[in-house]
């Protein structure tokens, strides 16, 4: 049966100038597979645009694959299925586009923290983010793996939780990834700047690749972390979500759990909030928000406000309505570094944030007693 590889290549355009470089991570990095089949998704516009073009043409044409542009997230998504619909499990997964450590641009505005989701870049709007966790996490292939070319994808790793160990995690793969900036290159192996590649002459008709600017920030192999001993079988240590969840199920948090598992990626809906924001407020009368239908998936802002209204704080009326709620628990540091108007908020990140509201009032009462 032949074998398919779905390659991810994230492609940040970035200063050139760095440490000349002739590493290459994938030399001790052993793939088990003679035969591939790779997914490639482009999904960058913009002045950068042309050269994540040529990026994935040059990356087509020396490894084959099967390509997609996309425009959205939902785009991608959708891409990424139709490729497992009509191929089978992804061996190796390329994308080229911005990316950050917290988020992918898919042809969207640079520095928008998207979480592992595809970018909103107005607070608020909908149906632009599209989750990665909209994608099965069986998706890929026994001995899969993904690389990510593009920017601090796996910035402060390991030490921090970055989107490259997210989606190790999730999808339960390697993923190669930079610890800081790359930049297009005539070569593969080194720093060799491609002159004028913001704005590349349509004639262009030479190779270009992604690799790194500084020899310090390096690519890296970030694998899936190993699973928590806390009894719960779906979370894995060192997760940023972790804490919270053990804390909140031992303060009686119900919502309906397989024995054993939390389903950290599973959307919540607007009822589960509200046992979340129960065992913050400990009254769920005071955990309320206007929808349509308490089934239905809730999104981070409403789950902000939920908390905040349930805590008896009183904010200010600004327009757009959620500017004085991010305002206020920015200021009390509340949110989660890739807190965004993400396209539904999953079990840990509702987790995350009402542990965090937990901890800051019961610290606040401290200091008052004291």
């Amino acid at each position: 049966m032949k074998k398919y590889i779905f390659v991810l290549f994230f492609l940040c355009s970035c200063t050139a100038g760095g440490d000349y470089l002739e590493t290459n991570v994938l030399d001790g990095f052993v793939v088990e597979k003679s035969e591939k089949n790779t997914l490639i998704i482009l999904g960058e516009g913009g002045p950068s645009g042309n050269m994540f073009v040529k990026a994935a043409e040059t990356y087509k044409r020396e490894n084959g694959g099967v390509s997609y542009e996309v425009h959205s997230g939902d785009e991608m998504v959708a891409a990424i299925n139709d490729f497992v619909d009509n191929y089978g499990k992804i061996d190796h997964f390329e994308y080229f586009g911005h990316g950050n450590s917290v988020g992918f641009y898919v042809n969207q505005a640079a520095n928008i923290n998207g979480a592992f989701y595809y970018n909103d870049p107005e607070l608020n709007r909908d149906y632009i983010a599209a989750s990665v966790y909209e994608l099965d996490d069986d998706i890929f292939s026994e001995y899969a793996w993904i690389k990510f070319n593009g920017c601090n994808v796996a910035e402060g790793y390991p030490e921090k939780n970055t989107l490259a160990q997210a989606v190790a995690n999730y999808f339960d793969v390697d993923v190669v990834a930079p610890m800081g900036p790359t930049e297009f290159s005539t070569t593969p192996f080194a720093v060799s700047p491609i002159e004028n590649s913001n704005y590349l002459d349509p004639d262009f008709d030479g190779d270009v690749y992604m690799v790194s600017t500084y020899s310090d920030k390096d690519f890296v192999i970030v694998r899936p972390q190993p699973f928590s001993t806390t009894g719960i079988h779906d979370l894995r240590r060192g997760q940023s979500h972790e804490e919270a969840v053990k804390e909140l199920l031992g303060r009686g948090l119900d919502i309906g759990l397989p024995e054993g598992l939390f389903l950290p990626y599973k959307n919540v809906s607007y009822e589960e909030a509200r046992e979340f924001c129960r065992v913050a407020a400990l009254d769920e009368s005071k955990c309320q928000i206007e929808v349509s239908d308490s089934s239905i998936w809730i999104r981070n802002l409403k789950a902000l406000k939920m908390l905040i209204d349930a805590s008896g704080i009183s904010l200010k009326y600004t327009d757009p309505w959620y500017d004085s709620y991010i305002w206020w628990a920015r200021n009390e540091n509340l949110l989660t570094e890739d807190f965004t108007n993400k396209k539904w908020y999953t079990r840990a990140d509702m987790a995350e944030l009402t542990w965090s509201f937990i901890k800051h009032f019961e610290e606040m009462e401290k200091a008052e007693i004291n």
